[in-house]
């Protein structure tokens, strides 16, 4: 209490000398819970919901092998991403489920509709390191055909409002912003660039393969400089990115090309994961 201000998981006073199985403490009705113990005044799921916001966390393993999840889903709002990237925390694995559902969504939408597009930036990085999302990369960009790019706003929008999703135009008119909900500010960006399109390409993304140019190194090493498949901080040239110029860590929030599970400095193709 004096810790957190708030009743926790370890503040609660039920007798833990009982063996009552680990579901028990995370229980969201009180009315299943043990009458003869004296309680806080809230169902265990309260109080654990507490404590997890106290220390950071969004998932906890039992020691059954449960996992409990305490984070954003597709019907509320995102966790507060900067201030865990700031802390030197890659995005939670309940975002990184959220952006992974959209862009699988956007695939299936594009190609029911015959709409083209190919995966750019941050996602194409993380598919040629791993063959997965970024860890730190909270939007997924998208370079959408131009003609295609034209159709979302008169045969797109009112199909994704009717899917459950929220669309909306950035400003500019060169963007569409996907998004789970009005108030989640994870994002795919469907974008209209000047670059040269190229679908021609399939990259893969946890198992599914995504289009993307035949090159994909043109636009890899654009963003990120010739060593993009080195641990680092990401390379942009000053003047492309609005902190372009400044020192980075790789929990900035920006375009790092940081994994959790590469040594400082390594090299994908030398250490056998590209």
């Amino acid at each position: 209490e004096e810790v957190f201000r708030a009743p926790h998981l370890l503040g609660r006073k039920d007798d833990m000398r009982e063996d009552r199985g680990p579901e028990y403490w995370f229980l969201e009705d009180a009315s299943l819970v043990d009458s003869r113990i004296s309680m806080v005044g809230e169902p265990p799921f309260t109080s654990a919901s507490k404590f997890m916001v106290a220390i950071d966390a969004k998932q906890i393993t039992l020691p059954d092998g449960q996992v409990k999840e305490f984070g954003c889903g597709m019907h509320n709002a995102n966790c507060p991403i900067t201030n865990w990237l700031y802390k030197g925390f890659s995005i939670p694995p309940c975002c990184q489920r959220t952006l992974k559902k959209l862009l699988f969504y956007t695939d299936d939408l594009f190609r029911e509709y015959g709409m083209r597009y190919m995966l750019t930036d941050g996602a194409l990085l993380g598919s040629l390191k791993f063959g997965g999302l970024l860890q730190w990369d909270s939007d997924i960009d998208l370079h959408i055909r131009t003609e295609d790019f034209h159709r979302i706003g008169p045969e797109l929008k009112e199909r994704v409002e009717k899917d459950g999703y929220f669309l909306r135009a950035h400003a500019g008119g060169r963007s569409w912003l996907l998004q789970p909900n009005e108030d989640n500010y994870l994002m795919i960006e469907w974008n209209l660039r000047d670059d040269r399109f190229d679908d021609s390409w399939k990259v893969p993304i946890d198992n599914r393969l995504f289009p993307a140019m035949r090159n994909v190194m043109v636009n890899a090493s654009d963003w990120y400089g010739v060593d993009f498949l080195q641990h680092k901080i990401r390379h942009v040239f000053v003047g492309r990115a609005e902190d372009a110029d400044l020192a980075m860590k790789c929990a900035t929030p920006g375009h790092p090309s940081c994994l959790h599970s590469y040594p400082p400095g390594a090299n994908c193709r030398f250490v056998g994961t590209c």
